[in-house]
């Protein structure tokens, strides 16, 4: 085994350490002493790899949002249907994982903003305006919501079923949206 894989499985480690605690209490209440205690590692091993607990969540989330960001960009030419598709199934996969850093970080904001740059290229716009910005947070909150149920299997629907659903409601609101600015530059 090189040093360099034993080092990633040490840090490995302790991050499933971390999500299996996060699962069973809130952020606060996870301490170094029982990650460590979880993983059979000590105290310097932990610091070695995290400044501390908040540190570590932090590492999982960005390894978390790299991940999803990867799954999606490795699908050249998405279509409306495909892009959807492809965020509802990494959900049903990462699903457990995103419901538990969701509870108690800012991952929602940080998973948004990644995110942003491809949803821009999917709504093929360059940059977002006030009003395009407020769309966006407000389309986003929704589908991570339906998305956050999803994973939780809240929602008794197919995959294809989830994907027609949001893109319904996207297609209603860009109807809206152009309705609007027409009806503003008369």
């Amino acid at each position: 085994m090189s040093l360099l894989f034993a080092l990633e499985e040490t840090r490995e480690f302790f991050m499933e350490a971390f999500l299996k605690a996060l699962r069973e209490k809130p952020l606060n209440k996870i301490s170094v002493k029982e990650l460590c205690q979880r993983t059979g590692y000590n105290r310097s091993t932990f610091y070695y790899y995290f400044e501390d607990v908040y540190d570590l969540r932090k590492q999982v989330e960005t390894n978390l949002i790299h991940s999803i960001i990867s799954e999606i960009s490795l699908q050249p030419n998405l279509t409306d249907e495909k892009f959807i598709k492809s965020l509802i199934t990494v959900h049903k996969v990462y699903g457990e994982i995103i419901v538990f850093l969701n509870r108690d970080s800012s991952f929602y904001e940080s998973y948004k903003q990644a995110l942003q740059p491809h949803l821009l290229a999917f709504l093929k716009v360059e940059k977002l305006n006030t009003e395009l910005d407020l769309i966006f947070d407000f389309v986003m909150g929704g589908i991570f919501a339906l998305l956050e149920k999803y994973a939780r299997q809240d929602i008794p629907l197919t995959v294809e079923e989830l994907t027609l659903f949001i893109q319904e409601q996207i297609n209603k609101l860009s109807v809206w949206h152009s309705y609007s600015n027409n009806e503003n530059s008369h």
